[in-house]
């Protein structure tokens, strides 16, 4: 018997997991400020803390190293691989392919980014060299919002070849991911900054902002896989 995975399957796949990562991230952030921060503040202890604070820690948006940020480099990765493939098909009907293998580097060091935060090394050089604060407290916004612009010209004509259906789900997907990626990391910066990295609307945040990235890629891969028909079949 063969099971199919088509652009809608693989979505609502996609979109199930990410739900399953938000509820346990909201939990994860109701067990540290209701049960761990309280403990840590009055200096008590109690059998199992370690492994509590290891599973807090192991699906909280805002860590790194861990289920979510290995499920979002997976869906980059996701991203990279099929830009690869249609760039190989582009490139075999004599096509035009730099544009796609262009777009697979990207996504491939985007995914290496999330895996190993090179984004936030960027903090301290920007800082030293333009004196940001507030908004831009997390200064890595600057630079990635400037490469950001720069994609966006380079790439203008390259999405005006392109299918209507398929602009659309490639905007739709940008306007979610960036929104997540650089539009909320700006507040989040200020509110880090003014008010700390326990205030609750820091949380309410950054698990906004992780969850518009993870949804933004679904749909870029349900846009990639509906633009070229993919399905995968198993035996």
């Amino acid at each position: 018997m063969d099971i199919s995975f088509h652009p809608k399957s693989l979505f609502r796949i996609l979109f199930g997991i990410i739900l399953v990562l938000l509820t346990l991230n909201v939990a994860s952030i109701l067990i540290n400020v209701f049960y761990i921060l309280p403990l840590l503040e009055s200096s008590q202890t109690f059998y199992g803390f370690n492994y509590v604070n290891f599973l807090v820690r192991l699906f909280d948006f805002n860590e790194e190293m861990n289920v979510p940020t290995f499920f979002s480099a997976l869906l980059l990765v996701i991203c990279a691989f099929l830009l690869f493939i249609i760039g190989k098909s582009e490139r075999f009907f004599q096509g035009k392919y730099l544009d796609w293998f262009g777009l697979s580097f990207v996504f491939l060091f985007l995914s290496i980014d999330e895996m190993t935060s090179i984004h936030e090394l960027l903090i301290t050089t920007t800082k030293a060299q333009l004196n940001v604060s507030g908004i831009f407290f997390f200064a890595w916004v600057i630079p990635y919002g400037i490469a950001l612009l720069v994609l966006s010209v380079i790439y203008y004509k390259f999405l005006k070849r392109l299918p209507r259906t398929t602009v659309r789900l490639f905007v739709l997907s940008a306007f979610v991911y960036i929104t997540g990626a650089l539009l909320i990391e700006m507040p989040e910066g200020w509110v880090a900054e003014n008010y700390g990295f326990y205030d609750p609307l820091f949380l309410i945040l950054y698990t906004c902002e992780e969850f518009l990235e993870m949804l933004g890629l679904s749909i870029f891969i349900y846009a990639l896989t509906s633009y070229k028909s993919f399905s995968l079949k198993i035996a």
